[in-house]
């Protein structure tokens, strides 16, 4: 016969079946059969589901002669009838003969084990066709069989579950498994092609009944086997019964992004990231240590190129992921202007004459020096949403900028020489320049609206102010007399410190 259409799940309890005792009372056992579509060929027209097993003292029967009655279940919209050990489900409507996503469960209670150990077959006949979208004009049905083996271990034998510790590992890592069972079996652990029989160390021992075994390096996701056999007299195969866990691997995984691509200079980025087993994250340049998933704003003042490093948990192995924003001088501020540039400082008075009465006193007086900028005071500013519907390429500028410093002031004139001094006085030494105001610290909250490309930063500290020219020296009286030297120069006011600008959401 051809295999059937339906897919058949067959469950025992208990798991493994145990044989009937010599003495006491005789072992019982229940079977569940699940009878699914798996889709593959659509809608199934099924008429009959018929389920047999063997009846007899053998190791290849099932359940002993004159056994009793065995208890029947099965879905609603179903019939179930026997006849001695065989079991004939059928459907009671067409609608239930017509399985798409339902399925059909069989459950048979008290079914008791005879005394011998061994395989035994449990048959699986269905009468079905393929009836892809309407069970209405399906074709004429054909018997399709199943053989399920179900094993029968010694009377008291069990098998509890296969376990791992920890069940989610990071690549490298550990984990530890571990079983309990009846002694009189044979024990072994089962993993991509590798097959372990005895216990870490001891290569001459067998694998106990209860145990552990630790496997390291793990690398991927992992299925587990714990297998366990009996030998039973006169039987050619042993029985046996598997166990399975499955340990999870956590990759590390990265995804980064920047938003937009494309910004004017000194324009705002966003930089979004998110990471899967990452103990550990940093974005450079500039932006440092960074949480395993988040984002940040970043002011972009020509193109470069981001790169994201995650570290992996446990085994601090690295991920690097690359994103480049590009710096367009095409991008210009084209709408208002928020922020503060504050005023230059005022220029220095320059030097004048001095009362000729004193010789230290012929040469002019120095220039004054220029008044610092202001500086950008600390504040928040919250920007409302950006309108770009009528205006797509408006560009907000943001200022965050120092006030120059004031200029120095030239130095006074020396005075003429008088008969009395034959020499002329000095030119008074230029004022020094103010120096730039500091921009502030500014915090820029955008709405959620609000697209990053939308602003430019300009974040300067102050220019600092130019240095004031030294006086000229006073003129000769005759030539006789000698001329005075001209007035050093000041020094230029130094620039202002940058501000800091923090974006954001607001």
């Amino acid at each position: 016969m051809p295999d059937p259409l339906l897919t058949y799940a067959v469950h025992t309890d208990p798991d493994p079946l145990q044989a009937s005792p010599a003495e006491g009372e005789p072992a019982k056992a229940s079977l569940t059969i699940v009878a699914s579509n798996d889709g593959r060929h659509g809608l199934i027209k099924c008429e009959k589901i018929v389920v047999s097993f063997k009846v007899g003292t053998l190791p290849k029967d099932l359940s002993p002669p004159g056994a009793g009655t065995v208890g029947q279940w099965v879905t609603d919209g179903w019939a179930i009838s026997a006849d001695g050990s065989t079991f004939t489900a059928t459907p009671k409507s067409k609608a239930a003969s017509c399985i798409g996503a339902s399925a059909v469960v069989l459950v048979f209670a008290d079914v008791m084990i005879n005394a011998e150990p061994g395989t035994t077959p449990l048959t699986i006949v269905e009468t079905a066709s393929a009836a892809d979208g309407d069970c209405d004009h399906a074709p004429a049905p054909e018997q399709r069989s199943l053989c399920c083996w179900l094993h029968k271990f010694p009377a008291g034998f069990t098998v509890g579950s296969l376990d791992a510790s920890p069940r989610t590992v990071s690549p490298g890592d550990s984990t530890t498994l571990s079983w309990s069972g009846s002694p009189g079996a044979t024990y072994s652990l089962e993993y991509d092609h590798v097959e372990i029989e005895h216990p870490r160390d001891e290569p001459d021992a067998p694998l106990p009944p209860s145990g552990s075994y630790r496997v390291d390096d793990l690398q991927s996701d992992t299925d587990f086997s714990l297998m366990v056999h009996v030998k039973v007299p006169g039987e050619v195969k042993p029985v046996r019964v598997e166990r399975t866990r499955f340990v999870k691997v956590e990759q590390l995984t990265v995804k980064f992004a920047v938003l937009p691509v494309r910004v004017g200079p000194n324009g705002v980025c966003r930089l979004e990231w998110k990471t899967t087993h990452a103990s550990a994250c940093r974005i450079d340049p500039e932006v440092g240590s960074v949480p395993t998933s988040g984002s940040v704003y970043v002011i972009v003042p020509s193109t470069r190129k981001y790169t994201l490093t995650a570290t992996e948990t446990g085994s601090g192995s690295h991920q690097q992921a690359e994103r480049t924003v590009t710096v367009d001088p095409g991008i210009v501020p084209t709408g208002e202007t928020i922020g503060f540039e504050m005023p230059v400082g005022a220029t220095g008075l320059s030097g004048e004459y001095r009362n000729p009465t004193e010789l230290e006193e012929r040469d002019g007086g120095p220039g004054g020096a220029g008044e610092d900028g202001g500086s950008v005071p600390d504040q928040d500013i919250h920007s409302g949403p950006l309108d770009l519907s009528t205006s797509p390429t408006r560009v907000t500028l943001v200022q965050n900028v120092g006030g120059a410093g004031g200029d120095g002031a030239t130095g006074g004139r020396g005075n003429q020489a008088w008969p009395s001094y034959p020499t002329s006085g000095n030119g008074g030494r230029g004022g020094n320049g103010g120096r730039g105001g500091d921009g502030g610290v500014l915090t820029l909250r955008l709405s959620s609206d609000d697209p990053p490309s939308a602003y430019v930063i300009d974040n300067r500290g102050g220019k600092g102010g130019r240095h004031g020219q030294g006086g000229p020296a006073g003129p000769a009286l005759t030539d006789d007399f000698e001329r005075g030297e001209d007035g050093d120069p000041g020094e230029d006011g130094d620039d202002g410190s940058p501000g800091k600008v923090i974006i954001e959401d607001a």
